[in-house]
C-alpha cells in the first residue's frame, strides 16, 4: 500500500514552503519537509533514506497530516516528561515547615538548615526522599526565603544577657582606650 499526502491547498504549501525558509523549530522543519517532499510524490522509502527517518515515522507524520492538517507539525511537548515526583499539597506543606521554627515542632535547633528540614520530612514521613535541590526549587516557588545563616549556641544560664551586656561594656571601653 502507497501511502502518500493528500492535495494540498494553496495556503497550506505556502505555510510549508515558509516553515522551510524560515522556521527556527528543528521539528516542525523536518514534519514540514516531509510532507512536501511526500506531495512531490516521493514514497516513504525514499523520504525516509534522504531524511535519516524510519519508515514508521514518516508514515506516521503523513497520517497525522492527512488528518490533522497543518496542526499536526506542531510538537506535542506536554504529553511526556516525568510525572511531578511530589503533590502540590505536599510541596506547600513542605514550604510551610520551613517557615516554622525547629523548636515548636520539637527540634532542638534554632533554624532550619537544608539538611535538617530535609531529615525532618523524611522522618516525620512527610515525603520518603526529597532532594536539597527540590527543597530549593520548592522555597522558590512558594516565595521562601531560605538563607544559610550562622547559627549560634545559646547559654543555659541565668545571668548570661547581664554577663554578656558587661563583656560588651568593657570591649568598648577597652578599644576607646578608656581602661
Amino acid at each position: 500500500m502507497h501511502v502518500q499526502v493528500r492535495e494540498l491547498s494553496a495556503g497550506e504549501g505556502q505555510t510549508l514552503q515558509r516553515l522551510l525558509r524560515r522556521g527556527t523549530d528543528p521539528i516542525r522543519y523536518k514534519r514540514s519537509l516531509v510532507v512536501l517532499t511526500s506531495a512531490q510524490g516521493a514514497s516513504i522509502p525514499e523520504i525516509a533514506a534522504n531524511q535519516l527517518l524510519s519508515r514508521e515515522y514518516v508514515r506516521r507524520i503523513i497520517h497525522q497530516f492527512n488528518a490533522d492538517g497543518l496542526e499536526s507539525l506542531k510538537p506535542r511537548y506536554e504529553r511526556g516528561g516525568r510525572p511531578p515526583g511530589i503533590a502540590p499539597e505536599v510541596r506547600s506543606l513542605i514550604a510551610e515547615y520551613a517557615t516554622i521554627p525547629p523548636r515548636v515542632v520539637g527540634c532542638p535547633f534554632t533554624r532550619w538548615s537544608l539538611r535538617k528540614l530535609r531529615q525532618f520530612l523524611i522522618k516525620r514521613g512527610v515525603v520518603k526522599t526529597i532532594g536539597i535541590e527540590t527543597l530549593r526549587r520548592i522555597f522558590v516557588e512558594y516565595g521562601v526565603s531560605f538563607q544559610r545563616i550562622k547559627t549560634w549556641k545559646e547559654s543555659k544560664d541565668p545571668d548570661f544577657v547581664v554577663k554578656k551586656s558587661a563583656s560588651g561594656l568593657s570591649l568598648r571601653l577597652y578599644r576607646r582606650g578608656s581602661m
